[in-house]
């Protein structure tokens, strides 16, 4: 029998990538999904790439990368306390957004407040 991929691994990274595209084109869902769902974690190359002209695909990924961020995903999923990602990406994705780092912060603490104690326990 065949080993798993490492937890993190990058053939892991690419067989869940595989596996979520397939989901989502057997969901028959709109192609703008599917294209979110394949560059998830490349949110920065695609907010580079200036070939793709879709801007709902651009605010869909941005859109998604913010919300990880409010509800502190990579607390969550990994027991992480630093979020890579959004280091990586949220200069990126804020610019887009057309959101300052002041605006954000409020949207954030609002997204946190309707949230409640119960969604946003380990946020920070």
């Amino acid at each position: 029998m065949a080993e798993s991929p490492a937890k993190n691994s990058p053939d892991l990274v690419f067989t869940t990538l595989l596996r979520d595209i397939a989901f989502a084109r057997v969901w028959n869902l709109p192609k703008v999904i599917c294209l979110a769902v394949k560059n998830h974690h490349s949110v920065d190359r695609a907010l580079d790439d200036h070939s793709i002209e879709n801007p709902t695909l651009k605010t869909l990924l941005c859109v998604l990368k913010m919300a990880e961020d409010m509800v502190n995903l990579p607390e969550r999923l990994a027991q992480c306390d630093v979020d890579f990602e959004w280091q990586k990406v949220g200069a990126k994705v804020l610019e887009f957004s057309g959101l300052s780092e002041y605006d954000y912060e409020d949207l954030r603490d609002a997204v946190r407040y309707t949230l409640g104690d119960e969604i946003c326990q380990n946020c920070r």
